[in-house]
Formats: structure tokens, sequence, C-alpha cells
């Protein structure tokens, strides 16, 4: 409802950007409306797929509610971020993200301590200080 409508007859919108793990079968299903792309990263051979759909966000009209799916292996990384984040990184270079996000992996295997990386470097492009919000959430997946 909130979505639906506003106080004053605006138009309300909001992002969303979620992730279903289906750790038996392996998959993950990917929801995004009006979000920043996801990246899952592969490490080992330093490859990266950016996860992007064309759909507008909740609250505006040709509501879509695809999801994209991708096979998961041991030692995948998903990364989620906000477009506070992509942003700052788009600035010059499209690949400049993809290139980071892989390098800071490789580096180490603490997802935490790669998150607070990713963190740092997108508001030291912003000139130290943010223009919009920042998230980065980051699932490494492990084979028991």
């Amino acid at each position: 409802a909130l979505i639906a409508a506003s106080a004053d007859g605006e138009t309300v919108s909001t992002a969303v950007d979620a992730l279903y793990l289906d750790l038996y079968g392996g998959i993950a299903h990917f929801a995004k409306r009006g979000a920043a792309p996801s990246y899952l990263l592969n490490p080992k051979d330093a490859s990266c797929r950016e996860i992007t759909m064309a759909d507008a966000p909740l609250g505006f009209l040709g509501s879509g509610s695809g999801t994209v799916r991708e096979k998961m292996a041991h030692g995948y990384i998903i990364v989620l971020l906000s477009d506070g984040i992509s942003d700052a990184f788009l600035a010059g270079d499209r690949e400049a993200l993809p290139r980071f996000l892989i390098s800071v992996f490789q580096e180490s295997d603490d997802v935490q301590r790669s998150v607070k990386k990713i963190l740092d470097k997108a508001i030291s492009l912003s000139s130290g200080k943010p223009k919009d919000d920042m998230t980065v959430a980051a699932i490494r997946v492990m084979e028991k």
C-alpha cells in the first residue's frame, strides 16, 4: 500500500534486489526490480557475470515478475550492491567494477574484509563522501 500511493499523489517507487539460494539444487534465483546489477564471480578463473533485469522499480506500471537462474559451484561468490556503489565505479570505465570485484576476492578468502574493501573503494571514488546509499553484501558458496 505504501508503494501504491502517497499522500501528495506523487508516484512512489522502490528498487527490489532479492536472492533465493537453493542449497540442495545449487541454483541461485535473482529477482531484481530497478536494482543495480549483481555479480556472480568465480575467483579461480577470474570470471565475472553481471546479473541484470530490465524491469522498472516497484510502483510503476508494467510490473514484471521474472527471475534469473544461475547454477552455483564451490567457491563462487555472489555480490549484491546498491546503486551508490555501482555509480561510484561507473563514473569512468564500465569494466572497472567487475575487475575490482575479481581482484578483491582473489586476494582474500575473508568475505567480510572483501566487502569492506569494496565499500572503502566506492567511498574513495566518491571523493570521500557518498552521493547515495552504499550497501554491499557478498556470499561465498561452499560445498559441505
